[in-house]
């Protein structure tokens, strides 16, 4: 009806159909979803179809996008491989920071975050490809070999904790950890700036937007 030009989806997901006289550009940042199988695992049973479903309805995607836009060269790959199809119209446009070094000065009293004097720092969500069970794992072994380190971990995402907590109790490392939620982007910058290294264990990115953020801040890295 509205006789479009361009329709642009800035996710993975576009319409299961090609809109007629028009371009079709997608954004993919990456094939997370279906590269990790147990990404789906909270639908239990119906696990299988729900994967089924994305992996078809990513098909569509790609089948029906004249453009198809994504975060790195590694996603650019990923997406060819996996699809088989060496002639896909793929560009590719780097990420930026989501946060600028300049916002350290606008931190107000009322929004530091009290922090140890010394910490490692993990920035993400908790799916399984993001690794953060080998990263309490290796936490724990660091402590078990220095003991009377101050160092502790601090972890900051939105997702719910529950099950980092129930594995740090069973490493009765629960008092090392620290989990924040609800940061805004001024104090992430100084948990960022502060850190004594921000480690990043995933398994798989498409981009990994907060090791370019570390980096920015000059904050030493641990990386998979």
């Amino acid at each position: 009806n509205y006789q479009l030009d361009i329709l642009l989806s800035p996710h993975n997901w576009t319409l299961g159909f090609k809109t007629p006289n028009s371009t079709n550009v997608t954004i993919i940042h990456d094939l997370f979803h279906l590269l990790d199988k147990k990404h789906f695992q909270k639908y239990g049973i119906l696990t299988t179809a729900v994967r089924l479903y994305f992996k078809l309805y990513s098909f569509l995607t790609i089948r029906n996008s004249d453009l198809l836009v994504t975060v790195s060269n590694h996603s650019k790959s990923t997406i060819a491989n996996y699809y088989h199809e060496r002639d896909l119209n793929i560009i590719v446009s780097l990420n930026a920071p989501g946060i600028e070094p300049g916002l350290l000065d606008q931190l107000s009293p009322s929004e530091k975050v009290h922090t140890p004097s010394e910490y490692l720092l993990y920035v993400g969500n908790f799916r399984n490809y993001k690794n953060v069970d080998t990263l309490l794992l290796g936490y724990h072994h660091f402590l078990t070999k220095y003991p009377t380190s101050q160092l502790k971990l601090i972890i900051v995402s939105n997702d719910n904790p529950s099950l980092i907590v129930d594995l740090c109790d069973q490493l009765q490392i629960t008092d090392k950890v620290i989990v924040l939620q609800n940061i805004n982007d001024i104090q992430l910058a100084s948990l960022y700036n502060n850190a004594k290294i921000f480690i990043f264990p995933s398994r798989f990115e498409g981009f990994g937007i907060p090791v370019l953020e570390a980096a920015m801040f000059k904050t030493p890295i641990i990386i998979s």
